[in-house]
């Protein structure tokens, strides 16, 4: 039983990492049907409220998906919760790290800039600190 708690450690971040982005999505989607069809220009909507309904959406995303992606490997492992939860969190980092150089102003990027970046990962910093102090108080607790 525990080689697979150990197995499905990891598989539980790679889902976290594709169904909770999905979910955001889904969220976006639905919020154009909300959209008046005079208020759609070139097939997006530019109602006042739906720029702000979508920032909401990223960043309640990212920080569930942060938090989560800490929280959730750590409680799957049989044992070394803590070190299980650090290295969620160093791993998501990396991948934010990763994605800021595609996405930032860097040569051979896509040219965002870093600017539009800097929110949502300071908010997901602030949720994976969060969900390591979660496991550090909550998990790692004999029961």
């Amino acid at each position: 039983m525990k080689i697979l708690r150990w197995l499905t450690t990891p598989i539980s971040f790679l889902a976290l990492c594709g169904i909770l982005p999905l979910l955001g999505y889904f969220i976006v989607n639905w919020f154009d049907r909300f959209c008046a069809p005079e208020q759609f220009i070139a097939g997006s909507c530019v109602a006042t409220w739906h720029a702000s309904a979508i920032d909401v959406t990223i960043y309640g995303v990212t920080f569930v998906l942060s938090l989560l992606l800490v929280v959730v490997p750590a409680a799957i492992a049989p044992a070394g919760k803590k070190i299980t939860s650090l290295v969620a969190f160093l791993l998501w980092v990396v991948m934010l790290g990763a994605a800021s150089f595609l996405f930032s102003g860097l040569p051979g990027s896509m040219g965002i800039g870093w600017a539009v970046l800097a929110v949502p990962m300071a908010i997901a910093a602030i949720g994976g600190g969060i969900g390591l102090l979660v496991v550090r108080s909550r998990m790692a607790k004999p029961v």
